[in-house]
């Protein structure tokens, strides 16, 4: 038992092991700045074809004419504000609408994960 406690480790294994380390971290920043990337490439690309698609639907929907009532008839529009407001959430175009929505959230979240991925890549850059 005594023997097992007197072996000596090679001299270089401190460094072999903290240069694996720090290729697995590198490789940790790559995939994570990669998936970002597309994450971001995609949120975008799915914003860009859902403006238009709302467009569409507000003008199929009527949603402008009841616009210009609110500016022009501002009295019954304050007369009658909660039937008013409900008919422009029902002439909404909702699921375009959701769909936009989820991108910019995916869009926000990954512009923090690939700003975090490029500091870490910095800061390992500088480590060595």
């Amino acid at each position: 038992m005594k023997e097992a406690y007197l072996i000596e480790p090679p001299a270089n294994l401190r460094g072999r092991i903290l240069a694996r380390i720090m290729r697995v971290e590198r490789r940790r920043v790559f995939v994570r700045l990669a998936g970002s990337a597309s994450a971001l490439m995609a949120a975008l690309a799915v914003m860009y074809g859902s403006v238009p698609v709302i467009l569409a639907g507000l003008s199929q929907s009527g949603f402008y004419e009841y616009a210009s009532l609110a500016t022009s008839d501002s009295g019954a529009v304050l007369a009658y504000w909660k039937e008013f407001a409900l008919s422009l959430i029902e002439v909404l175009p909702l699921p375009a609408i959701t769909i936009a929505l989820v991108a910019v959230g995916v869009l926000l979240y990954s512009v923090r994960v690939f700003a975090a991925g490029l500091q870490s890549r910095r800061a390992l850059a500088f480590h060595f």
